[in-house]
């Protein structure tokens, strides 16, 4: 009646969560978690200083070097006919729950000469990732209150989050499942015909494991049912395996192995 627990399926109640608590993922193989203790707050960030730390050029299928600008220490990209990206280096990559209902963050701008044509797209922030079959999520860069580019570097700040506008419209547990398994993350760097546009302070909230930041309470620990193990029941037990090689989101089923084995 008090609003001063956690639903079913939640864990983790937090004033400084606007939803209050946060749900249990698990790969979808239980409703029961609690917090996991030992987690802190941790930044991923490429500011630029010394080379272009591994960020690369991205327009359709042809992927390049981007321009490093080590007097300005930030990256540069130009269009030579469709829509180019920067996309991010593998830091970013792999299980990134971490930055549910947190933040992604960067500086933008684009060429003068581009202003007056640039128009926003609803792919010009794209995280890609899932489990077998890839999935993209995007968002315009106006979204969440964010301003159009501009010749002047600009702070852009998108939550990630279902609820804040990201295309398509997914439900939890498949937002954390592209989370779960990022492969890509894209920012949209130019705005119109053979545009050019420039990328600084690149930074992704997440966390780790006894790290020196503050408590990150919002990673889960999962009580797995019967066939399951690991922090996340990510992993089957042994006598089991996932269904259809499906990897983690998969179920675990016994193995058969004709009664001459148990793994």
């Amino acid at each position: 009646q008090r609003c001063d627990k956690c639903r079913p399926g939640h864990f983790q109640i937090s004033s400084e969560n606007e939803f209050g608590c946060t749900p249990c993922f698990c790969y979808g193989h239980t409703a029961i978690c609690d917090k996991a203790n030992g987690f802190t707050q941790r930044l991923i960030n490429n500011d630029f200083s010394r080379s272009d730390e591994g960020w690369m050029s991205m327009e359709g299928s042809e992927v390049t070097p981007v321009r490093y600008d080590g007097y300005a220490k930030l990256i540069g990209v130009q269009a030579q006919v469709d829509s180019v990206y920067f996309s991010a280096p593998v830091e970013y990559h792999g299980d990134q729950r971490a930055v549910y209902n947190h933040e992604i963050r960067f500086k933008l701008r684009i060429a003068s000469n581009d202003v007056n044509n640039a128009n926003p797209s609803t792919e010009d922030l794209v995280i890609i990732g899932g489990g077998k079959e890839a999935i993209k999520i995007s968002l315009p860069i106006t979204e969440q209150n964010n301003p159009m580019p501009s010749y002047e570097l600009q702070e852009y700040r998108f939550k990630v989050h279902e609820e804040f506008g990201w295309i398509p419209a997914l439900s939890t547990s498949e937002f954390m499942l592209v989370l779960s398994n990022i492969t890509d993350i894209q920012v949209r760097g130019s705005y119109a015909p053979s545009g050019v546009g420039f990328l600084d302070d690149f930074e992704m909230d997440s966390a780790e494991l006894r790290g020196t930041g503050p408590p990150a309470n919002y990673i889960e620990k999962c009580e797995c049912p019967n066939g399951y193990e690991g922090q996340f029941c990510e992993r089957c037990q042994p006598g089991y395996y996932h269904f259809n090689d499906g990897g983690p989101i998969a179920r675990c089923v016994p193995c058969t192995c004709n009664s001459h084995a148990e793994i």
